[in-house]
């Protein structure tokens, strides 16, 4: 089991009287299936139906708290900001916010049952131990994260900065001692196995739900009615099959930032965008890891697939925990 700290969120707080009601208007997921003891995953939208960020909403006391990609808070305020002149709601980024820890590994949550007595059973369940939020992730192994919102632990006095300094919980500086050996680029590893894509603000408003597979994956909700760019993305649901999807890759050579997929397909070649990739241990087959968006009919018909920089290496597509309605 690993523990890692997770300094690559940033944390955006929605308050006031009429907080559920506004967010329920602007976000992809159904806040009225949102409580103490579940989460979200969702997206905010344009009005032309393209991701400006995606994020984790949980209550916090009557608060909505959004967990979003690092550099994409700012991106959500201003989104929201545009909606809320007539809303009583407060929109702000936390500033005095400690990075949540993420659990990785077989044995979490056992040492979770023994740090707090408590461990989520099913994906997206929140128990709230007082201070600290325990998640549980999807994903091929186990995994959960730690936020820590309660106020136990502050540390009298004032930073430079103006926040007051704040340390962990006693119950969570123990799992410290355990062998922590993994780091953020491992957390996000699983993300990419389990077909997670987090918005960086350089994506932001380029990809439609679709691409993405947010409509397959739970980040939007069908049955929840209007949202900013609703109209947009169910039409693109509901019209057909899609043309592009998200898909796993796995490659023998290393991925550099910057490369594309070079899809050959009846004796033509097509560029498809590298959305996230993981460089794994030279000692594994098939280390490399890779989410693109790929012509669906190239996938289906048994297209060829290859690195941009090196064409002489071809790319494996992989399985993904949930498939497309294209595809069942």
């Amino acid at each position: 089991m690993s523990v890692i700290e997770l300094d690559h969120y940033q944390f955006v707080r929605v308050s006031g009287a009429d907080t559920l009601q506004f967010l329920q208007g602007q976000l992809s997921c159904n806040l009225d299936n949102l409580s103490e003891e579940l989460s979200l995953r969702g997206a905010i939208c344009n009005l032309k139906g393209r991701v400006v960020a995606d994020f984790r909403v949980v209550l916090d006391a009557e608060d909505c708290l959004l967990q979003t990609a690092d550099g994409s808070a700012q991106a959500i305020v201003a989104t929201l900001a545009k909606y809320a002149m007539f809303s009583k709601v407060e929109i702000s980024i936390e500033t005095n916010h400690l990075p949540p820890w993420g659990l990785l590994g077989e044995d979490s949550g056992k040492l979770l049952l023994a740090a707090f007595d408590a461990c989520p059973a099913a994906d997206d369940q929140v128990i709230d131990t007082g201070g600290v939020k325990i998640i549980r992730l999807a994903g091929v192994q186990a995994r959960y994260e730690l936020w820590f919102t309660g106020e136990a632990g502050t540390v009298e006095g004032v930073t430079d900065a103006g926040t007051r300094e704040r340390e962990h919980p006693v119950a969570a500086t123990s799992l410290l001692e355990s062998d922590s050996k993994a780091s953020p680029g491992d957390w996000a590893r699983q993300d990419i196995l389990a077909g997670i894509v987090h918005v960086a603000p350089a994506q932001s408003e380029s990809y439609t739900p679709q691409l993405l597979n947010y409509d397959t994956s739970g980040v939007i909700d069908f049955n929840k009615g209007c949202y900013t760019g609703q109209e947009v993305v169910a039409r693109m649901y509901y019209r057909g099959k899609a043309k592009k999807r998200l898909y796993l890759l796995s490659s023998d050579t290393e991925i550099q930032a910057g490369d594309s997929v070079t899809q050959t397909y009846i004796g033509r070649e097509t560029q498809a965008d590298i959305v996230t990739f993981s460089n794994g241990s030279t000692a594994d087959a098939d280390s490399n890891l890779l989410l693109a968006v790929l012509t669906a009919e190239n996938v289906a018909n048994g297209g060829k697939f290859s690195l941009a920089a090196n064409p002489q290496a071809p790319l494996q597509v992989l399985g993904l925990p949930h498939s497309s309605p294209d595809e069942t």
